[in-house]
């Protein structure tokens, strides 16, 4: 913690000056020191541990001496605790809620500085940044714009195309180019760098092609229940495990572990009942082959969501051909099965790194089923375990009324840019 000047405030909050409070007991800087009544709960630390993992430190508060409430020192004594756990969502949003506005209405934001705040930046201070990298024998002359902090918020590159798709191919290849830069500034800076959006504009037309990530909607406590039954919290805390991480390739290997274990599951509980005589029977799991099929599986495996609130979009991006009609175990065995053995080979097995993260192209494969390998392992979870998935007897807790309740899977409004806003258009 870095020292406090005698003419600071206190830490206490007391808005006396160090010198007239606490620095009048000890005669030096004093890194316990008791907080106000009342004052809000908050005190000076310095950062301890390395960025981006979980640490700890003490705020102990000291009395005059002879004060009971000294004993204990920082061990503390037996009594009554309260514990508070702080939530928030994994990572920061670029938009709020459902709003998915092209990039010309995004700053963008990184932990790398390259320029001043833009209050303080002047005509002939740097505007923005040349940034050069390449990906086989393509190389990229991109463009780095600062945000209004001056932190590196957004990238761009220009390159010939004969239409979208092609451009789109382009991109990942500049997609890869630009990502092993930023992995080499993270390792170089130990900075994260995140590519949360991409945008294609035809320069002609102003037409855009751009990705976006639908946010998690927000639902309502129904019930005051206690926690998963041992059975079952393996599979719910990997569960909350690949919902919460933003890197796909963790989260398909964490959804194709439930996969993988649930079936292990069944064989054995088919073991034991055949041993007692017992014939188990499961209904078959097939992927849907319609849309309608498809709203009756998200019905019963999101019991918590709107019946009503799937849109036809979100139905038809679900039902990949290859998925129509098959069933379940044949999804795992021929076509999940070898994404996960490269990912796993390429990470676990011994020998020399072959397979990088920052390919687009590769994560293509497994962002595109992500969303269906979702559907299955909810599918197969309430198999398993109707429990966790029977709201039929909650109710919502009184205090929520109906006009809190909308859990609908909301489409996104219409997107404009700047240039097309004035002519009225929208892309």
């Amino acid at each position: 913690m870095p020292p406090i000047g005698r003419n600071s405030p206190c830490p206490c909050l007391s808005g006396k000056k160090y010198k007239k409070c606490h620095g009048l007991i000890s005669g030096k800087e004093d890194l316990f020191v008791p907080l106000v009544k009342n004052a809000p709960q908050s005190a000076l630390v310095s950062l301890v541990g390395l960025p981006g993992y979980m640490n700890s430190y003490m705020l102990r508060s000291r009395f005059p001496p002879g004060d009971p409430r000294n004993d204990g020192g920082n061990d503390g004594l037996p009594g009554l605790y309260s514990i508070t756990f702080v939530l928030s969502r994994p990572g920061t949003s670029l938009t709020d809620g459902f709003l998915h506005p092209g990039v010309s209405m995004l700053d963008g934001d990184s932990h790398l500085r390259i320029a001043k705040p833009k209050g303080k930046r002047q005509e002939s201070d740097i505007q923005a940044v040349k940034i050069f990298s390449e990906y086989g024998p393509a190389k990229f002359e991109f463009t780095g714009y600062p945000n209004e902090n001056g932190f590196l918020g957004k990238v761009e590159v220009e390159v010939e195309a004969a239409n979208f798709d092609d451009a789109r191919f382009g991109s990942w290849h500049a997609h890869h180019a630009l990502a092993t830069l930023l992995s080499t500034w993270s390792l170089r800076y130990d900075i994260p760098f995140v590519i949360a959006k991409t945008e294609i504009t035809e320069t002609r037309t102003g037409s855009m092609w751009h990705t976006l990530e639908q946010p998690f909607s927000p639902t309502n406590l129904a019930s005051l229940s206690s926690a998963s039954l041992p059975d079952s919290r393996p599979y719910t805390s990997l569960y909350r495990e690949a919902v919460s991480t933003n890197s796909s390739t963790y989260q398909f290997l964490c959804l194709y572990k439930i996969l993988e274990s649930v079936r292990e599951r069944r064989a054995r509980l088919n073991s034991e009942a055949k041993l007692r005589g017992i014939q188990l029977n499961r209904p078959k799991e097939i992927f849907p082959s319609t849309e309608q099929e498809m709203n009756a599986l998200l019905g019963d495996i999101f019991p918590h969501r709107d019946p009503q609130g799937w849109s036809e979009d979100t139905l038809r991006s679900l039902l990949l051909p290859e998925l129509k009609g098959k069933k379940f175990n044949g999804i795992f065995d021929d076509l999940l099965r070898p994404i996960r053995n490269v990912l796993a080979h390429a990470i676990l097995d011994e020998g020399e790194l072959k397979y990088s993260p920052d390919s687009a192209k590769d994560q293509q494969e497994v962002i595109r089923y992500l969303p269906a390998v979702k559907c299955v392992v909810r599918s197969m979870l309430r198999s398993e375990f109707p429990d966790q998935f029977d709201i039929s007897n909650l109710k919502p807790l009184p205090s929520l009324n109906d006009n809190y309740s909308s859990t609908k899977d909301v489409p996104a409004p219409a997107i404009t840019n700047r240039a097309n806003a004035r002519s009225g258009r929208t892309a």
